[in-house]
């Protein structure tokens, strides 16, 4: 992963853990958007994301495809 991906994850690390902490069951629109963003344009990967927000790949491409 290259810096700038990593920096880009870094950055929602915070919101993750606080996910993690307290058990929230979904993510929120802004969260969801934030994510899709981080994929699309900053090339994030799908893996690298699920395991910091803690949701499965196969949801980023649910939302992907929606």
């Amino acid at each position: 992963m290259g810096k700038e991906n990593k920096n880009e994850v870094l950055k929602f690390q915070e919101p993750a853990l606080q996910r993690k902490q307290s058990c929230i069951k979904r993510l929120s629109d802004d969260q969801k958007r934030m994510i899709l963003h981080a994929h699309l344009v900053n090339g994030v990967s799908k893996a690298e994301l699920a395991r910091v927000f803690g949701i499965r790949r196969e949801t980023i491409w649910r939302w992907i495809s929606t």
